[in-house]
């Protein structure tokens, strides 16, 4: 996570939207994640984690870096593990999960998805000032650090550019177009889809 030891993290706004190419599946009305179930589960994780510590991103960010790698190893159902190891209270999320804000907390990220512009094209969509960086998203500190325009500079931003950009994204991506079979997860409540219901953050029945 270095974002937080190279001193970014101080200059910039860090939002995170879990969402991902999912879809609600209007015919069932549920929500339908691109690789399945799983996806589905850890993105409610996310969005109540983020809900639940929203000014203390540190540690929503740390809560949802420990249970990526755990699937990234293939224990997904070991999750709850990470609250031990980072010395986080269960209680928010878990009750965020159980009264159904997590469901609804992930249709408005998909509702704030869908009206980026221009529509991600795959995912992770990484934008920095309203621009998307594409497949340059690896490089999104240098992209960061030649925004800033403050007068306390980041020690990532004293580094050459050349020190600061990879050489090509870490992780692979993964697109809408591709060919995955969606896996439905949960009911959810018709909705508002007015952008005034969205922008208070509120979702009414």
């Amino acid at each position: 996570m270095s974002i937080f030891n190279n001193g970014l993290i101080d200059i910039v706004n860090l939002k995170m939207v879990p969402w991902g190419n999912a879809h609600v599946d209007r015919l069932n009305n549920t929500l339908a994640c691109q690789n399945g179930l799983d996806e589905c589960e850890l993105n409610t994780i996310h969005a109540c984690a983020i809900n639940a510590w929203h000014n203390k991103v540190d540690k929503y960010y740390a809560l949802i870096y420990c249970t990526e790698f755990i699937v990234i190893e293939g224990r997904h159902q070991n999750w709850t593990t990470c609250f031990n190891s980072l010395g986080l209270s269960e209680k928010p999320v878990f009750e965020c999960l159980k009264n159904g804000t997590g469901t609804k907390l992930e249709i408005l990220h998909g509702y704030e998805t869908a009206h980026l512009s221009p529509p991600p094209s795959f995912m992770p969509w990484v934008i920095v000032n309203n621009h998307p960086l594409g497949n340059d998203y690896a490089n999104f500190a240098s992209y960061v650090c030649n925004a800033y325009k403050g007068n306390v500079i980041p020690s990532v931003c004293k580094l050459p550019l050349e020190r600061i950009r990879e050489s090509k994204p870490v992780h692979p991506v993964c697109y809408r177009t591709e060919a995955k079979t969606f896996t439905s997860f949960g009911p959810v409540k018709r909705i508002s889809r007015s952008r005034k219901v969205f922008q208070k953050g509120v979702l009414r029945n």
